[in-house]
């Protein structure tokens, strides 16, 4: 230190910094207009334009491209700029067929597109080997066959790098496409899940196909087991679902608290599960709850003798644990008190006849929104624009949330941050980075790395992505601006970013904030990491006006324990509740994924199919809820969030109640759009009032309207079928008989209203049934046949 106080010291550490800066203009005169001028004037176009691209002047990068004859890489700056006619033509160019005619229909040139793709696309009719079948008619090859062929042909042989692993996932992608187009979805999905595509595979057979079952094994395999067994649990397979959740016990902090989830689903799994537990384990204060389960499922097994011996075993080693002593007071055979029912699985009855034309129809339309949906999440260049230009959306804040003050939105959650949840999945971005640290070759993944990060209100890993981007290019795009703003957002939150178990015990810091899922004009929810349990969570932090309500919160806190109670696969669990940091707060589970609404207004909407295969799981939720005397009072797709696995999970249960009677029975009771008079009214209402919801719900999912104006109930709305001639009438029927004025005239029970809407899904899956069988076998005698003179197998 006493270098720096004298001349000679000074002088070298000023040598030192001028050396620095010198290298530090050098680095920058590398990438800058100077050497972009010296590779021009070598004639290397090419390499001139990744720097002007680098440094954000897609002019001239464009102009650079097209000098240096790429037109590829020239039609990606074009689409990055929002040109997509000139992307087509360049991709066209290019010989790039695929994203030509994908440019050329999103330039509204389908005619175009359409001769291109029967040019270029379709297999040439000398390439197509054909077969005599046992009907003495000639089968052709569709191009969807042949491209499984080629896929085939690469997976049957070694495949050892990224690149080859990327090469065969491409053209499965191809055959699957293919398949989609030929309205071949459940061929699609096998060659999806063959390929080790799994968010493709699993959005097919939830969403489209209906079949979680088929999913929940591919959720698994991707380290899920959660998700997998609420899928399990959607599909009926209760074995399986209670042995899914034996994993996931298995990797838990507390695994005997989901002893009794398990034994719900099947008592004799959670039994096994339980005696394995405790093979070493012997009697004791530690492990009295894994032996009270023991008893328990014990006796709801059947073995009453058992079970009372275990009970009795318990009582004189611990004492009165629980609710021993009754249980050895009355052992009787199990009853349904004993073990808690799941919920009835309702069973489809046919309904009304459906129209041939009308469910080739509706398996049409899931097969393109399908395709469409996965063509999202698997190419970059099909994404909106996210960063330079984007329109920021400034959110007026309602609600002050744990903040010393009220924060601005800006960045953190503007029309870029909304789009990156329409796109690639992080397990497809983490593909498209390639394994590597940024780098020039692939900071645009980073770049939309971060934005989907703040989609999800993982904060840390945005910052992470964002400051890798601008370490790698300084000032590329606005990631030091998205990253000044993660920053004053935890700044704002100070010590609030770690909270107490409750304000009873503030030593313990339970949760750790790591960012924001979304405001209102009643509460500020924040995505947080529960130390305790060691999992993600939700924290919803009610408003303080609210909170402060004395008779609110107790009954805030009377309500959310009841509805804590609900254990159900498509109902949002509630994990804790209480006051922190002075304001009502509910801990629930975290769910990837997003509400119905915001599926219903962006792109193309939601086909029929797919709106009632979302409403099929909200009426299953119902239905339990119901019978546990529950009512939501709110059901509406804001409350309805799908997960990126699927599933359908219905939000905000019972707290309208509770907090009606605070008195902000406008505000929060239920939103008027979808109310029943008589809920508007302010009178008695029953469970038929959220079966009223759910068809104005679904009204407005297939028709992109309410049905309603305003509190207006006395006259009819216009039928559906005015509106969307493609709905069959059974289903126009289940709608309109659901916003039936008098309760007594709507449907009687969830269930039945859900057997209604069942018929025509299943109409449309025995059609999608039947023809991939009949592809299936076409495919088989194909395969068996001699080749024709002039054909060959490709």
């Amino acid at each position: 230190m006493d270098a720096l106080t004298t001349p000679g010291g000074l002088g070298a550490v000023g040598a030192v910094v001028a050396v620095l800066l010198g290298l530090l203009v050098l680095s920058r005169r590398s990438r800058g207009p100077a050497a972009r001028d010296a590779l021009i004037k070598r004639g290397r176009h090419g390499d001139a334009a990744k720097l002007a691209a680098d440094a954000g002047d897609l002019g001239a990068a464009f102009d650079l491209y097209l000098r240096a004859q790429d037109p590829e890489n020239a039609a990606a700056i074009a689409a990055k700029r929002g040109e997509a006619r000139q992307a087509a033509e360049l991709y066209e160019k290019a010989g790039n067929w695929t994203r030509a005619v994908h440019y050329y229909e999103r330039a509204g040139q389908t005619a175009k597109a359409e001769e291109l793709r029967a040019a270029k696309l379709a297999p040439p009719p000398e390439l197509a080997p054909v077969a005599r079948g046992t009907d003495g008619r000639l089968a052709t090859r569709s191009r969807a066959q042949m491209l499984e062929d080629d896929y085939r042909k690469l997976a049957g042989g070694p495949v050892t790098t990224d690149a080859a692993r990327a090469d065969l996932q491409r053209k499965a992608r191809d055959a699957a496409d293919a398949y989609l187009a030929d309205g071949e979805l459940a061929r699609a999905a096998e060659i999806y899940a063959d390929a080790g595509l799994e968010d493709e595979a699993v959005h097919l057979y939830v969403n489209v196909l209906g079949q979680p079952g088929k999913a929940a094994p591919l959720v698994a395999r991707s380290g899920n087991h959660q998700r997998a067994a609420e899928l399990y649990e959607l599909a009926g397979e209760l074995e399986r679902a209670a042995n899914a959740w034996i994993d996931v016990a298995r990797a838990a902090p507390q695994p005997e608290r989901l002893v009794e989830r398990i034994g719900e689903l099947s008592p004799t799994v959670a039994l096994g599960y339980v005696e394995s537990q405790l093979a070493a384990h012997p009697l004791s204060t530690d492990t009295a709850e894994w032996h009270y389960q023991r008893a328990r499922l014990t006796a709801a097994v059947g073995d009453g003798s058992k079970a009372q011996t275990l009970f009795a075993e318990l009582q004189a080693q611990v004492g009165g644990y629980r609710d021993v002593e009754a249980r050895l007071a009355g052992l009787r055979p199990p009853t349904k008190q004993d073990v808690p029912p799941v919920h009835d699985k309702i069973t489809p009855s046919p309904g009304a006849s459906l129209d041939a034309t009308q469910i080739e129809l509706l398996a049409n339309q899931v097969a393109a929104a399908a395709a469409r949906e996965l063509r999202k999440r698997v190419e970059l260049s099909a994404l909106p624009d996210a960063g330079a230009g984007a329109t920021v959306v400034r959110t007026e804040i309602r609600v002050i949330g744990l903040e010393q003050a009220p924060i601005q939105a800006g960045l953190l959650a503007d029309t870029a941050v909304a789009a990156a949840r329409l796109g690639p999945s992080l397990d497809v971005l983490r593909r498209f980075a390639g394994g590597r640290p940024c780098d020039l070759g692939n900071i645009e993944v980073y770049y939309r790395l971060g934005l989907y990060y703040l989609a999800h209100g993982n904060y840390e890993g945005a910052l992470g992505a964002f400051d890798a981007v601008e370490e790698t290019s300084p000032a590329y795009r606005d990631a030091w601006k998205r990253a000044e703003e993660i920053r004053a957002w935890k700044v704002a939150l100070g010590k609030a970013t770690r909270l107490a178990a409750s304000d009873a015990a503030p030593a313990h810091e339970r949760y750790e904030l790591r960012g924001e899922l979304g405001r209102g004009g009643m509460a500020v929810v924040y995505r947080a990491f529960d130390t305790l349990l060691g999992r993600d969570v939700a924290l919803k932090f009610l408003s303080e006006e609210i909170s402060s309500q004395p008779r609110v919160r107790d009954l805030f806190q009377r309500e959310a324990r009841a509805v804590a109670s609900l254990n159900h696969p498509n109902i949002v669990t509630v994990h804790d509740t209480g006051f922190l940091q002075g304001r009502a707060f509910l801990c629930m589970e975290f769910i990837d994924g997003r509400s119905v609404e915001s599926l219903m207004t962006e792109g193309s909407g939601l086909t029929i199919v797919d709106s009632l295969r979302i409403i099929k799981q909200v009426l299953d939720a119902l239905h339990y809820a119901h019978g546990k005397q529950i009512i939501h009072r709110d059901v509406k797709p804001a409350n309805m969030m799908r997960t990126s696995e699927g599933l359908v999970k219905l939000m905000d249960f019972g707290l309208a109640k509770s907090l009606t009677e605070g008195g902000k029975q406008s505000v929060i009771a239920g939103t008027p759009a979808y109310m029943p008079p008589e809920q508007l009214a302010g009178g008695d209402i029953d469970h038929r009032c959220d079966l009223f919801a759910v068809a104005v719900s679904l009204y407005e999912l297939i028709t992109s309207r309410l049905p309603f104006d305003g509190f207006e109930r006395h006259r009819p709305p216009t039928p559906v079928t005015e509106l969307v001639p493609a709905v069959p009438p059974p289903l126009a029927e289940t709608i309109m008989r659901g916003l039936a004025h008098a309760p007594a005239d709507r449907w009687a029970s969830a269930a039945e209203m859900n057997r209604q809407l069942a018929s025509v899904l299943d109409a449309v899956s025995a059609y999608v049934a039947t023809k991939a069988a009949a592809a299936s076998a076409t495919a088989k005698r194909l395969a068996q046949a001699p080749t024709e003179a002039g054909g060959r197998r490709s």
